[in-house]
């Protein structure tokens, strides 16, 4: 019984660094959105001044 709970745990630990490693594998990573402040000329109140610019991704 503890053999199987031993192979269970090193499983898990080799299913969870190999799924954290496939992150870093991507070659383009591709963010799209804008994240607005919540104080400043950029704040959901003064969006007007935003309007109009393009945003490269």
């Amino acid at each position: 019984m503890r053999r199987v709970a031993w192979v269970g745990f090193l499983l898990v630990v080799a299913f969870f660094f190999l799924s954290m490693g496939q992150g870093a594998l991507a070659e383009d990573v591709w963010r799209i959105g804008t994240i607005y402040p919540l104080t400043g000329p950029l704040s959901k109140n003064g969006i007007k001044n935003f309007d109009g610019v393009k945003i490269a991704t």
